[in-house]
């Protein structure tokens, strides 16, 4: 069954259009696995999934910059902070750029959840099938080692055109579910804001966190 796990993501890959010629891959997204973890399967064709798909920045240098000098007492940007439509005309993804992501989850009959305005992400659903060819990988079934559960992960980094501004996918794999950090009972948690109930508004983390803003 590995085998046969291996000679498919094989072919996936190389049946992909344009297979070797101008992509880029994108690191990150294989989970680190324990030593002699074997796939039992492929996901099922027809199994959907909801990915984020994250559109690369323009100008990431040209943001790093501005972020020290937003915390640098000697610069003219100090303490200017961007409002969200002022971070996304000058430095968030051109329309253009996301009209491309957009028309390339089309191209892969990937379906729209959400749009974002800031252009940074683009929700979309897809079945295995459909992901995996748009991505140049295959989507394998394991036994969870320390869950009773199974989960999937992609056999090999997704990779796609290198002229498609696409810097990242979330949700290729679901080896780690979310968890609380913290855990606090009902009945012994306290509430100390300023709002009905005790509960928190906007000026109570300010007061808490910001006690000298202005």
């Amino acid at each position: 069954m590995k085998l046969k796990c291996i000679l498919a993501a094989a072919w996936l890959l190389i049946a992909a259009p344009g297979f070797g010629a101008g992509l880029k891959f994108l690191p990150g997204h294989l989970p680190k696995l324990p030593a002699g973890l074997s796939s039992y399967g492929p996901l099922p064709a027809t199994n959907q999934l909801r990915l984020a798909i994250g559109v690369a920045l323009p100008d990431e240098p040209g943001l790093d910059r501005y972020l020290e000098q937003l915390y640098d007492p000697a610069s003219t940007n100090y303490h200017r902070y961007l409002t969200p439509d002022e971070f996304t005309r000058r430095f968030g993804p051109t329309t253009g750029d996301y009209q491309s992501v957009v028309d390339f989850a089309h191209s892969h009959h990937l379906t729209i959840a959400a749009t974002h305005g800031n252009r940074l992400l683009l929700d979309v659903i897809g079945s295995a099938t459909n992901i995996q060819r748009a991505f140049n990988l295959a989507l394998l079934c394991y036994h969870h080692p320390s869950e009773p559960r199974d989960f999937y992960a992609p056999s090999a980094e997704p990779s796609v055109d290198a002229s498609l501004p696409i810097a990242d996918i979330s949700g290729l794999n679901n080896y780690k579910l979310p968890h609380p950090w913290t855990k606090i009972s009902p009945a012994v948690a306290r509430v100390t804001g300023s709002g009905a109930d005790g509960t928190f508004w906007g000026n109570d983390f300010r007061a808490a966190y910001l006690p000298a803003a202005r």
